[in-house]
């Protein structure tokens, strides 16, 4: 959590990037013959893509042409929403003990009497520690996705995957 309230361009998350993007790049010369195919889930993982995107194209353009495509799990929308990043990374802290990672569950399986001819889902609630963190990180990311510097920097990303997937294609 620290490092999201010090975040700063610049900072581990792009230099993490910044290696991977690195890694690739020297892969791929090394193989020729090889291309990449992306595969990312939610918000954050598009975005990173994105950033990829950017940083491929700055600095070895030839690796643009091998990649082949990327498939977009969990429906990510453009516009940041809150409360989807408050569950995200309230599921990350809590790991296992999140109700993000427990499926939903049939009443007559989990022992609960349920109506003939009828299934019964069963949502699993989030304990009161977990509603209050996704309380917390909602706020908090009401706040962060609205400076302008975070702003303008998803305004580059996106462009990087417009242009990437319209006008490069």
């Amino acid at each position: 959590m620290a490092d999201i309230l010090k975040y700063q361009p610049g900072g581990k998350v792009e230099h993490h990037i910044d290696l991977l993007v690195s890694h690739l790049a020297n892969w791929l010369e090394e193989e020729q013959g090889k291309n990449l195919l992306f595969h990312t889930f939610s918000n954050t993982g598009w975005l990173t893509y994105g950033v990829m995107l950017e940083k491929f194209q700055k600095h070895d353009p030839s690796v643009m042409g091998r990649i082949r495509g990327c498939i977009v799990d969990s429906a990510p929308v453009a516009a940041p929403d809150p409360q989807v990043w408050a569950s995200g990374f309230s599921a990350a802290f809590l790991k296992k003990h999140s109700v993000a990672t427990k499926g939903t569950t049939d009443a007559s399986e989990s022992g609960m009497d349920a109506l003939v001819d009828s299934k019964a889902v069963v949502a699993p609630k989030p304990a009161v520690t977990e509603a209050a963190l996704l309380l917390v990180l909602e706020k908090f990311f009401e706040v962060v996705l609205n400076l302008p510097t975070v702003n303008r920097y998803s305004i580059l990303v996106l462009g990087s995957l417009v242009y990437f997937w319209i006008g490069n294609r």
